[in-house]
C-alpha cells in the first residue's frame, strides 16, 4: 500500500506538468474551415457588391490566427502571432475604411443597413482572433521557468 501511495503522488505531478502545455484551441482546428467561408464570400462580393466583404475578411483573418497558432504550438517564441494580428489588423482597417469610402460616394442614403451589419458583426471574428493570440500568449508563459 505504500508503495501505491509513493507513485500516485509522482504520476499527479507528471500529469499536472502535462496540463499546463499548451493544447490546440477548439476553434484553431475549424481555422481552414473559416479560411475557405470567407475566401468564398470575398469571391461572391467581386460579382455582387452587397455582400459583407468586411466580415469575410475578417473570417479570413480568424481562420489564419487559428493555423498560426497551430503552427507556434509549444513555442516561447510567439511574437510572429503577434506581428500577423498586427497585419491582419491593418488590413482589416483597410477593408472596413472602402466600405465606408464606397457608402461615402453612393448617391441616396450613405450609410446603408447592410454595411452598418457587416462592420458590426465582423468585429465578432476579429476579437476572437486576438482572444486567440492572447490565449496562446498566456499558454506560453515565462520562458525563463524551467520549473
Amino acid at each position: 500500500m505504500e508503495l501505491l501511495a509513493s507513485v500516485i503522488p509522482e504520476i499527479a505531478a507528471v500529469r499536472g506538468s502535462a496540463l499546463r502545455l499548451p493544447t490546440v484551441p477548439p476553434l484553431a482546428a475549424w481555422a481552414p474551415f473559416w479560411i475557405i467561408v470567407g475566401l468564398m464570400i470575398l469571391a461572391v462580393s467581386s460579382w455582387w457588391p452587397s455582400v459583407p466583404a468586411v466580415t469575410a475578411m475578417s473570417l479570413v483573418t480568424l481562420g489564419a490566427t487559428g493555423v498560426t497558432i497551430t503552427r507556434l504550438r509549444g513555442s516561447t517564441l510567439l511574437w510572429p502571432a503577434l506581428v500577423h494580428l498586427v497585419v491582419y489588423g491593418g488590413l482589416y482597417a483597410l477593408f472596413v475604411g472602402a466600405a465606408l469610402h464606397a457608402a461615402d460616394t453612393r448617391l441616396g442614403p450613405r450609410l446603408d443597413a447592410i454595411t452598418i451589419g457587416d462592420i458590426i458583426v465582423s468585429l465578432v471574428p476579429m476579437l476572437v482572433a486576438g482572444r486567440l493570440v492572447w490565449a496562446a500568449f498566456e499558454c506560453a508563459g515565462d520562458p525563463l521557468d524551467r520549473g
